[in-house]
């Protein structure tokens, strides 16, 4: 049981299961390293009651803050999730976006309006998750999206908006090969 429960932490927080190596091999991460990863981020690795803790007040967490800290977007996927309250889908919600070259853009929407997928009752209160989409033609960069519900939570998070593709140099583009050295992160 331990096992399970260090493997659905690590996973929570953002630890693989395997990756690969320089030469394509797949390599598994052991839970041992698993286990000192997540030591090293403070978390209790031995105590099951207190990794079930741990894992109960970060997925309810994850609903109860209006905005995840960083948010990503590209081309192809411009929605933000939001957790909003069931109670407060009446309220209209506002959204601005203070982009790195410090222009504004922004606009207002009522949060029932907008996509859900997901609703669960945490402590007696139902939340929901919904997907708040933004303009496509935001320029690249790390920007500040800040969302409002009227009479309710205000918060604020990094926006990262992201390429669709890393640049590719044109050698490799055009299929030739180049040496490097890579570290795996």
């Amino acid at each position: 049981m331990l096992d399970s429960l260090l493997d659905q932490l690590a996973r929570q927080r953002g630890i693989g299961d395997a990756y690969h190596n320089y030469r394509g091999e797949l390599l598994h991460i052991s839970r041992e390293t698993k286990a000192a990863i997540l030591a090293a981020m403070g978390c209790a690795t031995s105590d099951a009651a207190a990794i079930e803790r741990e894992l109960h007040e970060r997925e309810t967490g994850r609903l109860r803050s209006l905005l995840a800290p960083v948010a990503v977007v590209h081309p192809h996927r411009n929605n933000v999730a939001l957790a909003v309250p069931a109670d407060s889908l009446a309220r209209e919600l506002a959204w601005r976006i203070t982009t790195d070259g410090g222009n504004e853009v922004g606009g207002r929407v009522h949060a029932e309006e907008l996509p859900e997928h997901e609703r669960r009752e945490v402590d007696g209160r139902w939340l929901t998750r919904r997907n708040l989409p933004l303009p496509g033609n935001l320029p690249h960069g790390y920007h500040t999206l800040h969302v409002a519900l009227d009479g309710g939570a205000s918060e604020s998070c990094a926006l990262v908006v992201a390429p669709l593709s890393c640049h590719e140099p044109r050698v490799l583009h055009d299929g030739g090969r180049l040496w490097g050295v890579a570290v795996q992160l």
